[in-house]
C-alpha cells in the first residue's frame, strides 16, 4: 500500500491511498466466491452459477463492497501509521475498482492545527476582589429568614394587600382561543407566569370576583397566550400571607448555629469560599484568553460546528433537567445572530483546549488515578449520588478518557496560575472583555422568597 500525505492547510490534510492490483483482485475472487456459493438463479444449481453472468448481475454491487472494504481497512492503518488523527469525518473521493488494477482513492481529513504555546508563564493576571462585606451577609441572613418563614391563612376579614398570597380561580380567554382556566391557584406577585393576575385582586376580600384584561409574560407556558392581552375572570377563594422570624440567636439555633455571631461567621466563610473559587476561575480565563491571542491559530470547520452542537445539546439537556418544555435543537434551526454567538463561544473553547493541551504536553502533565478518582468523587459529591453509580455511568457512556482530558487541562491551568503575576483588582472593578460578572450566594444560587416558605 502507498500513501501519499499533503498538507493543504493547517487544518486539513490529503490522503492518496493506492492499493496494489494483487490485493485488489483477491478482494473480488474472495466476494465472487461468497456471492456464487449463496446466490440462487433459474437454470443453475444453488452454487454453480458461472461468474460471468454474476459479473453482469452483481458486478456494481461487488465493486461497492470491494471498494467499501479496502477503504475501511487502509484508511486505518493509513492514519495510523502516518500519525493523522482526524476530528471530524473524513471526505473520501472514491476510486474505481476493477480486477487486474490497482485501487487508488483519496481523504481529505481535518486535523488539530499544530501550536506550541510559547512564554507562558510570569504572565500578569488580574484577581477579583474575594473580600466580603457585611451588606452581603445580612443578604444572606434575610435570604434564611425567607426560607424560614410561615404561611398562614388570613382569618379576618380584610381585602387583598400588597405581598399576600391569594388561592384563586381564574380563567384567561382571547380572541379565536379556548378559554385557559385554574382552580385554587396559589397566586403570588413573584410568580413569573400568573404573578400579572395578582396585582388586580388588591383590595378585594374573600369572594370577590374580579374581571379585567392583562398582558401575559413573553414566556407563558400556554403558548397560545403568550405576550398576549387577555381577558381575566377571578374570583378570590382565600388570602395567606407570611410571617417571618426575627433574625436572632433563636433563627440561628433552629438552622444548627450556637449563635447568629456564629451563623454570620459560617455565612461570611462560605460566601468567602465561594469567591475565592469564582475569582479563580475568571482569573483562569484571563490567563488563557491572553494565550489565546497571542497565538492566533485556525479552528478546523468540521471540528468547529461539532462543539457547536454540542454545546446546543448540553444548554438543552440542561433546560430539561429542570422540567422545562424546551425542543432538541440544532446549530442550523437558530436564527443568525445566535448562531454566530454559539460559533464563536465554540472557537474559544476549542482554542482554550488548544492551548492548554499545548502547555500540558510541553510540561508532561498527566492524569494519574488518583486524579481521576478525586474528581470522580467530587461529581459525585455533586450530584448526590454513589461513586460508584458515576463510575458505572461514565464507563457505560465511554466518557472516561473525556474526563481525564478535562482533568489535564484543569491541572495545566492551575500550572499556568502558580506561576502567575497576580495583579489584584479593587472592588467592583473589572476587565475589558470580560464576561459580566455573576453575584456570588452562599449557596451559588438565589434562594427562594415567598413561593419557598412553609406553609402553616
Amino acid at each position: 500500500m502507498e500513501v501519499l500525505v499533503e498538507s493543504l492547510s493547517p487544518v486539513e490534510k490529503k490522503m492518496t491511498i493506492r492499493i496494489p492490483a494483487e490485493r485488489v483482485t483477491k478482494e473480488i475472487d474472495a466476494a465472487y466466491r461468497t456471492l456464487q456459493r449463496d446466490v440462487v438463479m433459474p437454470g443453475f444449481r444453488k452454487g454453480k452459477v458461472p461468474r460471468r453472468f454474476l459479473e453482469n448481475r452483481f458486478g456494481h454491487h461487488v465493486q461497492g463492497e470491494v471498494g467499501s472494504k479496502l477503504i475501511t481497512e487502509s484508511y486505518e492503518k493509513a492514519i495510523e501509521e502516518n500519525g493523522v488523527v482526524p476530528v471530524s469525518q473524513p471526505l473520501i473521493e472514491k476510486g474505481e475498482v476493477r480486477t487486474g488494477a490497482d485501487y487508488e482513492f483519496s481523504v481529505r481529513i481535518e486535523v488539530r492545527p499544530e501550536l506550541k504555546v510559547e512564554d507562558y508563564t510570569g504572565l500578569d493576571v488580574a484577581f477579583d476582589d474575594a473580600s466580603v462585606s457585611d451588606e452581603e451577609v445580612d443578604g444572606e441572613l434575610q435570604k434564611l429568614r425567607n426560607q424560614a418563614g410561615q404561611m398562614n391563612a388570613v382569618t379576618e376579614e380584610r381585602p387583598v394587600r400588597e405581598g399576600d398570597l391569594v388561592v384563586a380561580d381564574f380563567a384567561l380567554s382571547a380572541e379565536g382561543q379556548p378559554e385557559f382556566t385554574q382552580s385554587g391557584y396559589l397566586l403570588s406577585p413573584s410568580d413569573p407566569q400568573h404573578g400579572v393576575l395578582h396585582a388586580p385582586l388588591i383590595g378585594h376580600g374573600v369572594g370577590s370576583e374580579v374581571a379585567t384584561t392583562v398582558t401575559l409574560p413573553a414566556g407563558y407556558y400556554q403558548r397560545r397566550f403568550a405576550g398576549q392581552e387577555v381577558a381575566v375572570r377571578a374570583k378570590v377563594l382565600g388570602i395567606k400571607e407570611l410571617a417571618y422570624p426575627e433574625v436572632d440567636d433563636a433563627l440561628a439555633k433552629e438552622l444548627g448555629h450556637d449563635s447568629l455571631d456564629a451563623l454570620k461567621a459560617d455565612i461570611r466563610f462560605r460566601l468567602e469560599q465561594a469567591k475565592e473559587r469564582r475569582a479563580r476561575e475568571r482569573a483562569g480565563n484571563r490567563l488563557v484568553q491572553t494565550l489565546v491571542e497571542r497565538h492566533p491559530m485556525e479552528v478546523p470547520p468540521g471540528l468547529l460546528r461539532g462543539q457547536a452542537e454540542q454545546m446546543i445539546r448540553n444548554t438543552t439537556s440542561h433546560l430539561q433537567s429542570k422540567g422545562m418544555k424546551v425542543r432538541n435543537l440544532h446549530l442550523d434551526d437558530l436564527d443568525p445572530e445566535n448562531r454566530q454567538k454559539v460559533l464563536d463561544e465554540a472557537s474559544l473553547a476549542i482554542k482554550r483546549t488548544l492551548v492548554l493541551e499545548s502547555v500540558a504536553d510541553q510540561e508532561k502533565i498527566e492524569v494519574t488515578e488518583e486524579d481521576l478518582d478525586e474528581k470522580i468523587q467530587e461529581i459525585a459529591a455533586e450530584n448526590g449520588q454513589r461513586v460508584e453509580a458515576v463510575r458505572g455511568i461514565l464507563v457505560k457512556n465511554n466518557a472516561i478518557e473525556d474526563l481525564k482530558a478535562r482533568i489535564r487541562e484543569d491541572k495545566a491551568l492551575d500550572f499556568l496560575l502558580e506561576r502567575a503575576n497576580i495583579v489584584e483588582l479593587e472592588p467592583g472593578a473589572s476587565v475589558a472583555g470580560d464576561a459580566p460578572a455573576e453575584r456570588v450566594s452562599e449557596s451559588e444560587a438565589p434562594a427562594g422568597e415567598g413561593e419557598g416558605a412553609s406553609q402553616g
